[in-house]
């Protein structure tokens, strides 16, 4: 049976969702070769996906920009190759990611993609899956982010807190209150264009 954990983590802003994706960098770099991100349009997964390429290539600086239009992206970078996917707009599933010639651009990478709900069937193995949801609307900067970490990742993970120390309680105990394991994240608006208070990014 393979192995699964989940983690839910609350996030104030983008400088904080940048944070968790930078402290999860080591983990993913040594136990998963693929992270998919969920969320609605502007929930955050381009900005998570590109600190976290910006951690793994250790330059804050590296333009990462979104793969919306180019599709694929890919990054050489002293730790790894990376190959970042952005499937908003396919419309032709695992088919059309094959003509493109995904599975050879993935080979020997990890692989981030953004929408992996429009090819399932490529992206349901073993993996670190990340949800970005909209908080509430009093916090329009606030996120919260579901990690679910299946195969290899969920034996020795432990998310931390994004502006505190590592998680590191024994099995049992109670995690700091922005750290709820196996708790599903709160439904997320659609949109957020005027008349919302929650601000994309």
């Amino acid at each position: 049976m393979s192995e699964e954990a989940e983690w839910l983590i609350d996030v104030a802003d983008e400088a904080q969702t940048a944070e968790l994706a930078a402290r999860l960098a080591p983990l993913i770099r040594d136990t998963v070769k693929l992270v998919t991100l969920s969320g609605d349009l502007g929930a955050g997964k381009t900005a998570f996906a590109r600190a976290l390429i910006r951690a793994l290539a250790q330059d804050p600086t590296l333009e990462a920009p979104s793969p919306t239009f180019t599709l694929m992206q890919l990054y050489e970078t002293p730790s790894c190759r990376i190959l970042h996917a952005d499937l908003y707009r396919i419309a032709g599933g695992e088919a059309e990611l094959e003509a493109m010639g995904f599975e050879e651009e993935a080979e020997d990478a990890l692989v981030l993609v953004e929408w992996p709900e429009r090819a399932p069937s490529l992206f349901a193995g073993e993996r670190m899956e990340v949800r970005l949801a909209f908080a509430a609307p009093e916090t329009p900067d606030a996120r919260r982010i579901g990690i679910s970490a299946h195969g290899k990742a969920a034996g020795g993970s432990k998310p931390s807190a994004p502006c505190g120390s590592f998680w590191s309680a024994p099995a049992g105990a109670t995690p700091p209150a922005n750290i709820c394991r196996a708790t599903p994240p709160r439904a997320s608006m659609r949109c957020c264009g005027a008349g919302t208070a929650r601000r994309p990014y």
